[in-house]
């Protein structure tokens, strides 16, 4: 009761099932559902996207598809199942109880184990209400601060455990089992040009989109006017979903990108809902509330709590966003290491910029990293201890030494880990990024809060598992900043011209400096004279002040000082 209580926001009705040692709950939500049938038990949160493969019915809820595939091949149905979920079921005549979440963790599940006891949630926070994990990990603390936290195996919560995507977990008379039921297959390769490169991403993305879209219900996508999200919503209105456009108003900024936004609107006749990004809106990225126990503020996500309460307003219930669109199909920065290692110069001088910039120090700083990368990862590793090693920006010199014991220890262990190729690797290894992992977690939970089911195209596991096989040649910029060149040859027909052929990307540093320095000033100051993390001697705060009085003037100031952020405020919630 407690834990149903502390997730009220997900709905009024309730779902109970006691079964021998064994609560089964859930809130209702308009992704949350429930099923019994002879003696099996399932709770469900997010939906299933591969029914015709599964053959059942689409008028199924999703419960009921995972019930019957698993009457149908029992616990090794969870490897054919493609959508993005998290479930719980329960076996009575087996004695079994099976948790599994989607192949990307694009539903989270959360669980406490406690001798012979086990507990679940989708949010940590109801594990909280049910006495446990309010605590902050601090290990974690210090990896969020340097972009090394991954939410797997340990949480920002000390006691609470995340399921790793694509992972089930089995509870049983003989212990608790976690086994991995999908990994990418990085050696699968594709021999196609870039038309058929671009022909299969339509297909597959078309599907990502078309499985995503209510069948009843108004959909809003977040559109700033980039290549991703302009090509989810000219995908969607393809479909005749006529989805509503939902926009940030930067004006006034160089990063605005209204009237490229528009351009999309206006090609396809869509509703438009702005708001203004005028520093009022982002109260919640300087401002301590206690919304949600979960939630980690940042300038720039900040802005959906304000678009998703809009969108709430004109009736919208599903929410698509181009998350994932840079991790998909934009180079990763391994190519270079790729084309020298194969000795094809032609392409390193294309990736490296050196062909049109001869003179240009970045050019040759690419190039410079990209030999470095040759270097063999085990002497790259057994050569660390002897080299000036990177220092975490603001921690103290011990949090740094247990952040680089953490991380040794991480690649060390990914050290026999076989690949075809670097860009494969690290297309692989941006699944479990901050840009990915912690801002897709923060907008699903702040579209539940608004109760609005929230959806990313771009992390659909068929959009990755195909990303990942076409040829790297087909993702090289050759020039341009984000080129992207599958997505745009897949979308050509679609796209208007302002985005098609648009060279640059918005760089959002200037707005996220303003919010800091100017529109909230005050708050961050309060923030850090009254530092949480220096209390729990994580951070150096007087090197943190020394940035913010000098104006965040370098771009990695910037970005580390909303990380900083993020956690202050993070550890003002009320956890109880």
């Amino acid at each position: 009761s407690a834990m149903l209580d502390a997730m009220s926001h997900r709905g009024e009705l309730r779902s109970t099932k006691h079964v021998h040692t064994v609560t089964l709950a859930a809130q209702s939500h308009l992704k949350t559902s429930s099923v019994t049938r002879d003696g099996v038990h399932v709770v469900i949160d997010g939906e299933i996207h591969n029914r015709v493969e599964l053959e059942c019915s689409a008028d199924l809820d999703a419960a009921t598809v995972v019930l019957q595939s698993y009457q149908r091949w029992g616990p090794e149905a969870i490897d054919r199942l493609v959508g993005d979920f998290a479930i719980i079921l329960y076996d009575e005549h087996a004695r079994s109880l099976l948790a599994a979440r989607d192949a990307l963790g694009m539903r989270p599940l959360y669980f406490h184990r406690d001798g012979e006891k086990v507990k679940f949630a989708s949010e940590s926070q109801a594990l909280v209400a049910a006495g446990v994990g309010n605590h902050p990990h601090l290990l974690a603390s210090a990896l969020f601060m340097t972009f090394d936290f991954k939410e797997q195996g340990h949480t920002l919560r000390d006691q609470i455990e995340a399921l790793p995507p694509g992972h089930r977990l089995i509870v049983n008379a003989r212990g608790v089992d976690l086994q991995p039921f999908w990994k990418p297959n990085p050696w699968k390769k594709l021999d196609i040009d870039e038309r058929e490169a671009a022909s299969l991403f339509a297909d597959t993305f078309r599907e990502a989109v078309r499985c995503r879209t209510p069948q009843n219900g108004k959909l809003g996508v977040i559109l700033s006017g980039g290549l991703d999200s302009s090509s989810i919503a000219c995908q969607a209105a393809a479909l005749n979903t006529k989805p509503t456009a939902l926009h940030c108003s930067l004006t006034g900024w160089e990063c605005d990108e209204t009237s490229v936004g528009r351009a999309v609107s206006q090609k396809w006749a869509l509703p438009w809902i702005a708001i203004a990004g005028d520093g009022s809106e982002m109260s919640g990225a300087t401002r301590p509330h206690t919304r949600h126990p979960d939630q980690l503020y940042q300038a720039w996500s900040a802005c959906f709590d304000a678009l998703f309460a809009r969108a709430k307003s004109e009736g919208i219930e599903t929410v698509m966003t181009g998350l994932g669109g840079d991790q998909m199909v934009d180079e990763n920065g391994a190519e270079c290491v790729d084309a020298l290692r194969e000795g094809s110069l032609r392409e390193v001088v294309t990736i490296t910029g050196i062909d049109r910039h001869p003179l240009s120090i970045q050019a040759y700083r690419r190039l410079f990293q990209g030999i470095k990368g040759v270097v063999p990862a085990r002497l790259r590793f057994a050569t660390r201890q002897l080299r000036p090693r990177h220092q975490p920006m603001f921690l103290t010199p011990d949090w740094t030494k247990e952040v680089h014991e953490h991380v040794d220890s991480h690649r060390r262990d990914q050290l026999d880990t076989p690949w075809p190729d670097r860009s494969s690797a690290a297309m692989c290894a941006m699944l479990e990024q901050h840009g990915i992992r912690i801002s897709a977690a923060n907008t699903n939970l702040v579209g539940t809060l608004h109760g609005l089911n929230v959806t990313h195209p771009f992390l659909d596991r068929r959009v990755f598992e195909l990303a990942l096989a076409i040829p790297r040649r087909h993702r090289l910029r050759r020039g341009w900043r984000k080129r992207k060149p599958v997505l745009r040859r897949a979308m050509a027909e679609l796209l208007p011209e302002a985005v098609a052929d648009r060279r640059d990307a918005a760089e959002f540093s200037c707005y996220l400096r303003d919010v800091y320095l100017r529109a909230h000033r005050s708050e961050v100051a309060n923030l850090l004279s009254e530092s949480r993390l220096a209390d729990l001697g994580i951070i150096n705060v007087d090197k943190v002040r020394s940035a913010f009085d000098a104006g965040l003037s370098s771009p990695s100031h910037l970005i580390h000082f909303g990380m900083v952020l993020s956690m202050e405020l993070w550890l003002r919630q009320d956890w109880s």
